[in-house]
Parts: structure tokens; sequence; C-alpha cells
């Protein structure tokens, strides 16, 4: 009896459902400890919190949506208009979930989980990227590792990081899954203006629905994050690049034109559906403008035989000349639009951000370290298969593996540019290792039957020359295949799942207990500013006008999404804006006169201070406010032997005399140290040139007023009055009598000599605001 064969189809049906569970067990079962705690439900990623507070109202009003909000930033309502989409979808899925009744724990329960899933999602549009354009064994490789690819894609994919980064791939990878198909196709039917005319609109049905659907993905993914523009660009550099090749060929480009028409007619009526930016609109209009552009020069050079040579000239002339119309009639709306692209390149204060650094040089030196920690042995099999993806592409004049490359190239650069395109390029990763994986399986004969309809094999097909798809009757043995499925496993999968399990298992930024607590008190236990509490949840006017009972939190500009989405109150200033340099300075005031001025001029009832603030993060504080961390602390020398020196901390007056430090290290009170230390110091210099301070020379006073007149009687400034534990001032403090300490964490650190220290504490300003 012969027993049937189980198809290959539903091999790899199968297989990528057990890519999708895979991905989701590594997003979920990992971090779900982290998340869900005994008593709270914590998102991670500072902007998770941003978007669950405006999905929090949105939920409540679905489907009406707030075009303002004022509880992200006392006295400065958000503008809520543009880039909503993943607020709208994570809302309507709740809203569907909850029978359009959701409770506060429903939105936060479902809300964690909608990031993990749109990331485990992803696999489906890499897989068939990876069948159509190379073959199906191809696609299940890419889809298996994209699924435990550590670094930013898992990072930011992980329970609780509800953000837009996870469905800004989805999208992306489901618009590149959609033109490949379309290009596949166009490439397998006569899409000529003949056939159109004679109304043979079977040939184009295919084609134009799956360019429209790539339409509606990049339409929705422009309205999910403001640097869309990026893959706008890859689309009209495709169609650029294939309009030039086919035409210096000879070939009809008809089917390209009407990919293009198709893409971008549907991405732009998406787009104008929705609250939008002009200059994306812009955009969207000059690409669309383009695809006539070039499909239309080409046309009239045939129909006119002029020499093919001429068309890249035409074309560039075409470009200039319309670009310089467009400055001259809306010279503001020009440079804005071509100022969108800049936002790949980092410049300024963003450079000090980690996700905005170069991902070869972090920290501004060279390092695999960060590459390597995203892709792991990718990074070599990727680079190897971009490699010979761009010499097949090119061989052949492959469409749909041309459209591959110049993806891929396209945000390699980006990603070479700013780390945080890595999680973007952790699909093109996936797909190139996924191929050069299968050429390399290839090797000792495990090929396959594939059904693969590429563009090059409907070329030979369309010239009577035997096709260019792999076929092999002869089956490959079991130790070969073996030989092929311990490969992927020990060199495509394996080096990938520890450092996977490590991402997964240490999701970043979120609140710890004691911010949990102490927001939770803080809802419960503080004026309501808006009177009514249900208020977090209602629908706004617009514009918005503050009533006189609305105050603000003042907290360092961290901790902003936490207070709005935990705490229902309004901080001075959050991750996204506000009054940082005013938060910057009231903290540092260094009188109590100062301080209350500044509670007035922020209105600002309640002053909430951590551990961190004071302590490891008040470098920054001077920074924002204008000045230098060197005006309040630095870092001293002292000489072990002759050939080794030690580092420590040694903080100035100014450091104890600042407002959070006082306010948290000293809850306020008044302060008398029984000690006072001055030392005498010496500029010295390394191995390496830079110069560093040695201290030669320590003295200690029994009060701060001798200690200063000993300073003031030196003859060298090489002296300063310093302290050396946070805790303990060299320098007497008065009481902050305006401010009352109203609430202290359970959680503390722990302090050698003074015991325990609650990790947040809350103050109140006594005196009414103005």
């Amino acid at each position: 009896m012969n027993s049937k064969r189980v198809s290959p189809g539903v091999i790899t049906t199968i297989l990528v459902v057990l890519c999708f569970c895979l991905a989701l067990a590594f997003r979920v079962i990992f971090p779900y400890d982290h998340v869900f705690t005994s008593e709270w439900i914590k998102f991670t990623g500072n902007d998770a919190w941003y978007h669950m507070r405006i999905i929090d109202n949105f939920v409540h009003n679905f489907p009406h949506f707030n075009s303002v909000d004022p509880y992200f930033i006392y006295g400065a309502p958000f503008d809520l208009e543009k880039y909503l989409f993943f607020d709208y979808l994570a809302a309507a899925i709740i809203w569907i979930i909850g029978l359009g009744s959701a409770s506060q724990h429903l939105v936060d329960v479902v809300g964690v989980y909608i990031p993990a899933m749109i990331g485990s999602l992803t696999v489906v549009p890499v897989y068939f990227i990876g069948k159509t354009v190379f073959n199906r064994w191809a696609g299940i490789i890419a889809a298996g590792l994209l699924a435990i690819l550590p670094g930013e894609f898992l990072g930011r994919t992980v329970l609780g990081f509800t953000d837009h980064h996870a469905l800004e791939v989805l999208l992306t990878t489901t618009t590149m899954m959609f033109l490949s198909l379309a290009i596949t196709h166009a490439g397998s039917n006569q899409l000529t203006i003949d056939n159109l005319r004679k109304g043979n609109w079977s040939v184009f049905r295919r084609v134009v629905i799956f360019s429209a659907l790539a339409g509606i993905f990049m339409g929705m993914y422009f309205l999910s994050w403001r640097g869309a523009p990026i893959f706008l660009f890859i689309v009209l550099l495709f169609l650029f690049v294939m309009n030039i090749i086919n035409h210096l060929k000879g070939k009809d480009t008809f089917d390209l034109f009407i990919v293009g028409l198709t893409f971008f007619i549907i991405s732009l009526l998406l787009l104008v559906s929705m609250p939008y930016d002009i200059r994306y609109l812009a955009a969207m209009v000059i690409a669309l403008c383009t695809v006539i552009v070039l499909y239309g020069t080409a046309y009239l050079l045939r129909k006119r035989q002029i020499r093919a040579i001429y068309y890249p000239l035409i074309i560039l002339v075409f470009g200039v000349v319309g670009a310089g119309i467009f400055f001259s009639l809306k010279a503001e709306l020009f440079l804005s639009v071509v100022l969108l692209f800049k936002r790949i390149i980092p410049e300024g204060a963003r450079l000090a951000t980690l996700e905005a650094q170069p991902i070869l040089f972090p920290g501004g030196e060279f390092s695999m370290r960060v590459i390597w920690g995203n892709f792991t042995t990718g990074t070599i099999l990727g680079v190897f298969g971009l490699g010979f993806l761009i010499y097949e592409a090119v061989k052949r004049n492959s469409t749909d593996k041309i459209l591959i490359v110049i993806w891929s190239i396209v945000i390699l650069i980006a990603m070479l540019l700013m780390r945080r395109f890595a999680y973007y390029f952790a699909v093109n990763m996936a797909l190139l290792t996924g191929y050069f994986s299968w050429l390399l399986l290839q090797r000792p004969g495990l090929k396959e039957n594939t059904d693969v309809v590429s563009t090059e094999a409907v070329s030979h097909k369309k010239s009577g020359k035997k096709s260019g798809k792999i076929k092999s009757d002869k089956r490959p043995g079991k130790v070969v295949i073996g030989i092929g499925i311990a490969f992927i496993i020990l060199v495509v999968y394996v080096p990938n799942l520890g450092p996977a399990v490590n991402i997964a298992s240490n999701p970043v930024f979120a609140p710890t207990d004691a911010w949990c607590e102490s927001l939770t008190w803080l809802k419960d236990n503080t004026e309501e500013p808006f009177t009514d509490a249900d208020y977090y949840y209602a629908q706004y006017p617009a514009p918005f006008k503050y009533p006189s009972s609305a105050y603000g939190i003042a907290a360092w500009w961290d901790y902003g999404y936490w207070i709005t989405k935990i705490g229902h109150r309004l901080p001075i200033c959050n991750p996204g804006g506000g009054d940082r340099k005013g938060i910057a300075q009231f903290l540092l005031s260094q009188d109590g006169e100062k301080a209350s001025s500044m509670s007035q001029k922020l209105t600002s009832k309640y002053v909430i201070i951590d551990y961190d603030t004071a302590t490891i993060k008040f470098h920054a504080l001077p920074q924002y406010a204008g000045g230098a961390p060197a005006e309040y602390f630095d870092v001293y020398y002292t000489r072990q032997d002759d050939t080794r020196l030690k580092g420590d901390y040694y903080f100035y007056p100014e450091y104890y005399r600042s407002l959070a430090v006082r306010l948290y290290n000293f809850n306020g009170a008044a302060f008398t140290p029984v000690e006072v230390m001055v030392i005498a110091y010496k500029e010295s210099v390394d191995i390496d040139g830079l110069s560093f301070k040695e201290i030669v020379d320590t003295k200690i006073f029994s009060t701060y007023q001798e200690a200063e007149e000993f300073v003031a009687h030196q003859d060298t400034d090489k002296y300063r009055i310093v302290g050396t534990d946070v805790f303990i001032s060299p320098v007497s403090l008065a009481s902050m009598g305006d401010y009352t300490l109203v609430f202290e964490s359970t959680d503390s650190k722990t302090h050698p000599e003074l015991g325990r220290i609650p990790e947040v504490k809350i103050f109140k300003y006594n005196n009414e605001l103005n």
C-alpha cells in the first residue's frame, strides 16, 4: 500500500504557525513576571505609557477621539490629531473584546499583549516574501529566525512594549509582501496598453489587487509614524531604477506603471481619510507624479524612437525642473518635505540618545558589539546573502529581487546611521540569512520542486527558453536532510537563543513598585485637577482652557507619562516635551525663596523626587538648566601608589543646597554637619595626555564657616569644600518650610549609616498657588 505524502504546502503552513507560536512564546513567557506583578500591570518603554493614556480615553469614547489631551502636560494640552492609527487599532481591538464596555483592567491586560501579537504576526509576511522571491524553505528559515532574533526588534515587541514600533514593522513588511506579489504577477501577465485598450481586464486583476493592498498598508504606515517617508523613498527608488533598466533594455514599463500608479493612489486616498500632515500629503503627491512622469517619458521616447540612453538624463531634468517649480510656489513646504528625510541622520542632542547613535560607533567608538547583539551569526550570513542577492538580481535582471536589494540597502544605511533602525533591518536580515542558508543547503543537493513564479522565469517562458525555476526529481537522502537541518539549527538559530532569552527577560523602562505605589497614592489622595475623577475619560473641547482647580506635578521629565497614566495627574513635563528647563532650574534652586518662586511660576502643588533624580540622574539637571554637572560635583583622583590612581565623586555645596537634594536626601529638614572636608588638588596629565584632578591634601574642620575661611585665605583656587556622601552635607541647610513630606514609598534603598531610605518621596507645596 502506497502511503500518501504530505504536501509541502501543508508542511510549510504548520511550520509558519509554529514560527508564530515560537515568536509569541519568547515575547510573552520571559517578560511575563516583569509585566504582571502582584499588584500592578506594568508597561515597558516610556512611550507605551503615552499610548496607553490615549487608548484609555479612546476606548471609553470609541469611535470618537480627542484632538487635544490636557493630562499630558499642565498648561499645554497635547495635539493628538496625527499618527494615531496604532492607537485606533489598539482601542478598536480592546473595544471589541470588551463588547463596547471595557473595564480599565481589561484595557491594560489586552494592551500589554498587543505588541507581542503584532511582532509575532510579522513572521507571516516574512515567510511569504521569502517564498515569493526565493523559495518556500528560504521563507521558513527567515520566519523562524525573525521569531527569535534578539536586539531592537525583539526588545520593541515584547509584552508590555505598547508602542507603534511593532506595527511599523508589520505594516512595512506586509507592504513589501504585496508589492513583491504584484511585481511577480505583473511579470507573469501581459500587462500592456493594448490589452488595456482591448478590455482584457483579467490580466490586470491580481496585479491591481496586490498593488492596492500594498497601498493600503503603506497608507496605514503613514498614519502610524512620522518617519514613514523612508519607505516612500524605497518604493520610488525601486521604480526609478527599474524604469531606467527596462527602458535601456528596450522593455516596456507599463507593468511597473500599473503597480506604482495603483499603489500610490490607494496610499494617497487612505492618507487623506484621517487627519494628516501636509508634508506627507505633498510627498505622496510627488511620488504619484513621479510614477506618471517615469512611464509617460518612456512611452513618448519609444513612440518618437529617441535613443534610450537619453531617458535617465531627461528624467533628471524633469526632476530638477519639478523641484524648482515646487520651490518657487511653496518654498517653505518644499524645504519641510526635503527635511523629512533628515530623520535618519541624527545630530546634536539626539546623538546622546542610545537609539540615535550609529550602530557601529556606540559611544563614538567603533565596535561590533551592538550589531552582533542584534543579529549574531546573521551579521555574517546576511552580508553574504546580500552580496549573492545583488549578483543574482543584476545577472538575471530580476525585478522582485532588485526590490529586496534596494529595500535592504536603504534600511541598512539607515541602521548604520541610527541604531534604532535595527528593528526594521531585522526583517531584511532574516530574509537575507534565509536566502543564503537556502543557497548553502542546495550545495549538497537539498532542493525542491518549487512553485515560485519568479520574474526571470516568466521572461524565459515568454522567450521560449527553459524555465529558470529550480526543479529536481531526485530526492535528497535522510543524511543530507539531517545535515541541512543541523546546519540551520546550530548556525542560524542556536546562537540567537541565549541573547533572545536575555533581551525578553529584561524589559526596559518599566516603573518600579515604588513608583507604582507612589503614583497610586497620588491618584487616590490628592485633589482632582478637574474636580471629577472621571474627567480622565472625558471628551475635551478644543481649544482647551484649564480651570482654576488644575495644578501641575513637578518631577523630572522621565516620569511624566507615568504621572499621567498611573496617577491621573498633570506633569509639568514628560518625555515628549514641556518645560524641562524650568523643572531643572526648579530642582536646582539654591534657596527656599527661589524654590517657592519657581513653584508659583510652574504652578506645581506637589513635587515627586526619587533616588535616581537626586543621585545617578542628577547630572542631567544642570545640563537641561543651561549649566554643567561640574558646577555641582566632579571626579577627583587619589594616588594609591606610584602607578595606580583611584577616582571618586566629590560633591560641592551647590549640590547639597539644590532643592532636589534638600527634599529627597534630607526631607526638607535643617541639617548641621559635624565635620567639613576641604581638599587641595592639582591638575595632572595621564599617559594619553588627558588632564585630571589629583588630590594632594585633605583637611577636616568642625564647621562650614571655618572651612570657608580657610579656603578664602589660600593663594590658589585649587581648594574646594566637598562632601563624599550624598546624604551627609558638608554645609548647613535651613529647613524648607514651604514643603511638607506627605508620602514615602514602601520600597527603599539602603544606606550603610542611615538605614532605609524610601525610593520615592512626594512633597506638598504649602503656599497657595497664584
